[in-house]
């Protein structure tokens, strides 16, 4: 009962008590603008499993995040608060109040997220909850308590489904243009952390002594972002982490869910950081990160990476293999390394410093029929802050199988830019494969490579394949003039090469 008190007695302070403001590092200038960000998580639900504590952890990885940012973030919190979307419009007025056009405003939120395909006008909703009380928001709700703020808005969404607020990552099978999205304008910046039809996942350490674990999704912002020492993310090393550069990071960094992000291709700078500084800090336990191929003999299984181990730590592999068209949790194992383990005073998975190279046998731990697997490299702690449980990276890895993978590509047959500013694209394929997606005009020129020999990666989609997403823009970056294009998918499985193609009209 006094659970039940406290939890309602925090429902009616908390349009009173709930936003915490901290600052960042030091400020822009007046003329420059400033950076504000509004951080919401939900542990406690009504009507889904509790994740405690998985989305204040995210918030404080996030706070960790933006903190290194030079621009000077201003930062509030809203943890285990947000029960409504009254008091979500609320802790936004509250934030964002002083926003002018010059500044910059980011909502980041890490939820349960919801997408119900079996209905007219599909749309994902976020829920918000305390424990106490719950509401669902939807992308059209969401849009218009952003629409209030001016300036460039910045959403960041780590939740299952995420990808439908911008109508991104959906099946086929459902359509997305029959789901309502939002967001799809020029003052809006969007990450998400899994595509419409795909779900999220967190991770719990299962030491006692280690902290409780995070998002994978989060955890990885975090690595790319440098909070662990180095700005992996940041791929020309100029000191600004686009919107696109974290994009891409994720996509090939966070194994377990499939980021989308809005616009397509941007230069907005997501993170500004310093790079004296970043070398100057002491790195984390384990950088420079390698994964020499993802690509596997499917009878061997044999995956090679090589890393540096700056403070002695245990590492640790966690390998899940694709089935049934989800991620099997429940099959999943944890290998402790043994290259350093003599079966006597050196314990398994214990390494010293000094850089390594590490090939793992991971064929015994695999069904025979696998396609895909991720694995995630991550360190055992001793619960202290000085050695924690924690994931350094992932990555897909795929079976490279001979065979017809089914190609097929698909796409609208007439593409009115004025209405809709990306083009989906829709590649079919059976197996897993090495992709490329080629646009050319009517005269065979290749005008856009959107992929280049990229290995493909579980979506969660029905029917199986990967989406793509164009933005007309050409390799130079100017706009596609009015006409016909070619859409051509070239994929690889081992030796064998195949094509598909469609034509667009472009508007």
């Amino acid at each position: 009962m006094k659970k039940l008190f406290d939890r309602l007695a925090r429902c009616v302070l908390a349009p009173l008590l709930a936003l915490v403001c901290l600052h960042g590092a030091q400020a822009l200038s007046e003329t420059e603008g400033h950076c504000r960000a509004l951080l919401i998580a939900c542990d406690e639900f009504l009507s889904a499993a509790d994740t405690e504590s998985i989305a204040h952890n995210n918030l404080l990885t996030m706070q960790q995040v933006l903190a290194r940012d030079v621009r000077g973030y201003e930062i509030y919190r809203q943890d285990g608060m947000t029960n409504s979307v009254d008091a979500l419009r609320a802790a936004v007025r509250w934030a964002f109040a002083d926003a002018t056009e010059e500044d910059v405003s980011l909502l980041y939120i890490s939820t349960h997220g919801e997408f119900v395909s079996n209905i007219n006008n599909p749309e994902g909703v976020l829920l918000l909850s305390d424990g106490a009380l719950e509401e669902r928001v939807s992308a059209q709700q969401l849009q218009a308590i952003l629409d209030e703020v001016p300036g460039v808005k910045v959403l960041i969404v780590d939740a299952c489904h995420s990808g439908a607020l911008i109508g991104k990552g959906i099946s086929p099978a459902t359509g997305s243009e029959r789901v309502v999205s939002g967001f799809r304008s020029d003052d809006y910046r969007v990450l998400t952390s899994s595509g419409g039809s795909e779900l999220s996942w967190y991770w719990l350490a299962r030491l006692e002594t280690a902290p409780p674990g995070s998002s994978y999704f989060t955890t990885a912002l975090g690595q790319g972002a440098g909070i662990g020492g180095e700005a992996a993310a940041d791929a020309n090393r100029d000191g600004t982490i686009t919107l696109t550069e974290m994009y891409e990071y994720l996509w090939y960094s966070q194994a377990s869910s499939t980021v989308q992000t809005w616009p397509q291709d941007s230069d907005f700078p997501l993170l500004m950081y310093d790079v004296d500084a970043e070398e100057a800090a002491e790195p984390d336990e384990l950088t420079g990160i390698v994964f020499h191929d993802v690509g596997l003999n499917p009878q061997t299984a044999e995956a090679t990476l090589s890393f540096t181990v700056s403070r002695a730590a245990r590492v640790a592999y966690r390998l899940t293999y694709w089935q049934d068209g989800q991620w099997a949790w429940s099959e999943a194992v944890t290998l402790l390394d043994r290259s350093e383990w003599d079966g006597e005073g050196t314990p398994e998975g214990w390494m010293a410093e000094g850089r390594k190279e590490i090939t793992l046998a991971l064929a015994e731990y695999l069904p025979e029929d696998w396609t895909y697997a991720m694995l995630h490299l991550m360190t055992l702690g001793d619960g202290t802050q000085e050695s924690r449980s924690a994931i350094f990276a992932s990555r897909v890895l795929y079976a490279v199988r001979e065979g017809d993978p089914q190609l097929s590509v698909e796409t609208a047959q007439r593409w009115e830019r004025a209405y809709q500013p990306e083009l989906e694209i829709f590649v079919g394929h059976a197996l897993p494969v090495r992709l490329s997606v080629i646009i050319r005009d009517e005269a065979g020129e290749t005008v856009r490579r959107l992929c280049v020999s990229s290995p493909t990666r579980p979506q969660g989609l029905t029917p199986e394949g990967s989406l793509l997403y164009w933005n007309g823009l050409l390799h130079d970056g100017t706009p596609a003039p009015a006409g016909r294009y070619q859409v051509v998918a070239v994929a690889g499985t081992g030796q064998e090469r195949y094509e598909a193609e469609t034509w667009v009209s472009v508007e």
